[in-house]
């Protein structure tokens, strides 16, 4: 299956090659898989379910929809970014202990999100987190593995580089002057 680009030209949000984003309405979203298999998108559902489950830091799924072309749709809550810089460094803090306190509460449960920076793309290297009115949310869980599918061992070297991504990217967060006009972002 080929994503049909054309059609979706005006709702695109964010556009992968194989993986495109598109503002589905208002309120939602939808990853449209091109020559993904049914598998690799449940999967990522499973793991989207298990997180929503534990806390509302990762983006919530809605539901799962085929296109005409027999795409695969993920549906999740559309959430709107704000530049980092639009946060007071108080409000930034707040966010950042908020952020650190529900990710570890995933740990806990057996979630491991796995992709917090980017370490191949220096240039985009924060790519899976945005600053939402409610908070730092987490959008993508493809990387993402749980504690039952990999073992108690490796389930927690992923913790520890994990931990070592958070670091660097509160880091990155903490260390940012804020606006005096701040703006919202689409």
């Amino acid at each position: 299956m080929i994503i049909n680009k054309n059609y979706y030209r005006d709702q695109i949000i964010v556009d992968l090659d194989d993986i495109i984003v598109i503002a589905y309405n208002k309120t939602l979203v939808a990853k449209i898989y091109g020559e993904q298999s049914y598998q690799l998108v449940s999967n990522e559902i499973y793991k989207l379910c298990y997180a929503n489950k534990i806390n509302d830091l990762v983006v919530k799924f809605i539901e799962l929809v085929q296109d005409k072309w027999g795409n695969y749709l993920l549906i999740t809550e559309r959430l709107f970014a704000y530049e980092k810089r639009s946060f007071s460094a108080l409000e930034r803090s707040d966010y950042i202990r908020t952020f650190r306190n529900k990710l570890f509460q995933l740990h806990e449960k057996g979630f491991v999100h796995r992709d917090l920076i980017n370490r191949n793309k220096l240039d985009y290297i924060y790519h899976n987190f945005l600053f939402t009115d409610k908070g730092i949310r987490l959008l993508d869980v493809g990387m993402s593995v749980l504690e039952e599918q990999v073992g108690k061992e490796k389930f927690l070297s992923f913790i520890k580089q994990e931990k070592e991504d958070l670091s660097i990217l509160e880091n990155f967060i903490l260390n940012t002057e804020a606006t005096e006009n701040p703006k919202k972002s689409r």
